[in-house]
């Protein structure tokens, strides 16, 4: 992997669920000296009681963090909400704060750092590494590897942002394609019901079915998001 351009390695990495990003994590593993990850997922930040969580940790390890619930008490993920500058940790520090940390050192990780990632259509996650070296010698290992991290870091964002999209398809109809695509060349509400012989208001319905199946207070906006999806083409 040390003479991959790894921008290019993850523009040809096909993602179609969650665990094609676990074997991602997995395959990069050596390749940034990391001896544990862990993952967390939200589809929006505003609710991340009930995360997907990937970790090359066995399954005991996450039904006990699940019944501790410990993603809601994890000051990790509190941070990573806020911030988007990575984090260093060390569980010798973080165990007073929550049992997650505590538990951690009793499976052997004791320092590391997370990225906060923030999608951008309100995706959420935490990307914890912890690296094969003594703590004295984390920050070495952290600078070593920055270049790679933040790459991982960066294809994680836009995976999200590709398994969020395919599993909330919005399919717009083809009246609402056309209507969609004569404002995108410049024609107003009146001349689309011209082009396409109805009434203002009834283009104005359409536009309101649009604005609704994407969640947006604009037409331009849901224009864009139309675009990001697939739905529409330039």
């Amino acid at each position: 992997m040390a003479s991959v351009d790894l921008y290019d390695f993850y523009s040809d990495f096909t993602v179609d669920s969650f665990d094609d990003i676990h074997r991602l994590l997995h395959s990069m593993k050596s390749a940034i000296e990391v001896e544990w990850y862990y993952l967390v997922y939200s589809d929006t930040k505003n609710e991340i009681k009930n995360p997907i969580i990937i970790t090359n940790y066995d399954e005991s390890f996450l039904k006990e963090q699940s019944e501790k619930q410990c993603i809601s008490q994890n000051p990790i993920v509190e941070y990573c909400l806020h911030n988007i500058i990575p984090l260093v940790w060390s569980g010798n520090t973080m165990e007073t704060k929550s049992t997650f940390f505590h538990d951690l050192k009793r499976y052997g990780i004791h320092h590391g750092v997370s990225f906060p990632l923030h999608g951008i259509n309100n995706e959420f996650g935490s990307l914890m590494l912890s690296f094969h070296c003594h703590e004295s010698d984390c920050i070495n290992k952290i600078n070593k590897y920055i270049d790679r991290s933040v790459a991982l870091r960066d294809a994680i964002v836009h995976y999200f942002h590709i398994l969020k999209c395919k599993r909330n398809t919005i399919t717009l109809s083809n009246r609402e394609k056309e209507i969609c695509s004569w404002y995108l060349m410049g024609k107003t509400t009146w001349e689309i019901s011209k082009i396409i012989n109805c009434s203002e208001s009834n283009v104005n319905f359409h536009f309101k079915k649009v604005r609704q199946k994407f969640n947006t207070n604009s037409r331009s906006a849901a224009i864009i998001k139309a675009i990001q999806t697939g739905q529409l083409t330039l």
